[in-house]
């Protein structure tokens, strides 16, 4: 299915509250509490997402929470930064939801969000905002994703930092929370630093390597098991893939050099040796009448060596 996509200067600025979001998307997911009966997600299921109802109601639902738990999506006004970021928020949450749900490709987020508005009367009647909905590119996408992960983690390891004593902090720590490789995996799709997604991911980068400062005022090694993260990837990828490459050659040369004619271009010996045959074979050469005259003179000394019998 075919949707129209575009992204907006200020997509990516609900980045810089990122920890707010993650905690009211998480807390809609949990929150198994019923919705108003007017918001009525069951009857848009089966009008909008036909071809799988049970995960267009579950996401349905989850957005009327999430919406609820945002303050600044009723202030409609659209200069607002605050009401702008709750909003952008809400059409990336919605946009990634679908992406990761079996219902990716049959429908539109912001059809989607225009079903939501005509069936769910108790929460979305008030406002007609299918404008502020949109379809993000794949791009886009898949960087927001990168960079929501990347927060996911940092905002439980900076919980655990913040709350737990140096005692408890062996224990409460996840290793598998470290964010280098997801770190590593997003910097690369920055070709160009001053574009947004990256001054969000350089301004990532401030806040987990801040981590080791809030570690180390309680005493504890943060780096005993997680990693710092590198300012400049690709200078990393060109050292790591030139000694790769060093060390890949050096066994290479050694067949090369034991088991083909190329050895005898650095074997000093046999330059030598190939050098005195050949001076050998010129001096044959040069004198052929040597052999013969030897010859010769073997066959004249066998005559006279003949010895003489008498009768």
């Amino acid at each position: 299915m075919a949707c129209s996509t575009r992204i907006e200067n200020d997509s990516y600025d609900f980045f810089d509250n990122i920890d707010k979001y993650i905690r009211h998307s998480d807390d809609a997911m949990n929150d198994e509490s019923l919705i108003d009966s007017s918001d009525d997600c069951n009857s848009f299921s089966i009008q909008n997402t036909k071809k799988n109802t049970v995960i267009g109601k579950k996401i349905c639902e989850e957005f009327i929470k999430l919406f609820n738990l945002l303050p600044n999506v009723k202030i409609q006004n659209k200069d607002d930064p605050k009401y702008r970021n709750d909003w952008n928020f809400l059409s990336y949450w919605l946009n990634s939801k679908l992406n990761k749900s079996v219902l990716n490709g049959t429908i539109c987020p912001n059809d989607f969000y225009e079903g939501m508005e005509h069936q769910c009367f108790k929460t979305l009647s008030f406002t007609y905002s299918s404008n502020l909905i949109h379809m993000i590119n794949n791009d886009d996408l898949d960087k927001m994703n990168k960079l929501y992960n990347l927060y996911v983690k940092y905002s439980k390891l900076y919980n655990v930092l913040s709350t737990k004593s140096k005692e408890e902090l062996e224990e409460s720590l996840d290793r598998s929370d470290d964010c280098f490789q997801d770190y590593i995996n997003a910097r690369y799709l920055c070709l160009d630093n001053n574009t947004k997604y990256c001054v969000k991911l350089k301004k990532f980068r401030t806040s987990y390597e801040n981590l080791f400062t809030i570690a180390k005022q309680k005493g504890y090694d943060f780096s005993k098991n997680f990693k710092h993260l590198p300012e400049n990837v690709y200078n990393n990828i060109m050292s790591t893939a030139l000694l790769g490459t060093s060390i890949g050659l050096v066994p290479l040369f050694g067949i090369l050099y034991k088991f083909t004619p190329i050895g005898q271009l650095f074997n000093p010996k046999s330059r030598t040796l190939t050098k005195e045959y050949s001076n050998n074979g010129m001096e044959k050469k040069n004198n052929p009448l040597m052999g013969y005259e030897n010859e010769q003179l073997n066959l004249e000394q066998e005559r006279y060596n003949i010895k003489y019998h008498s009768v």
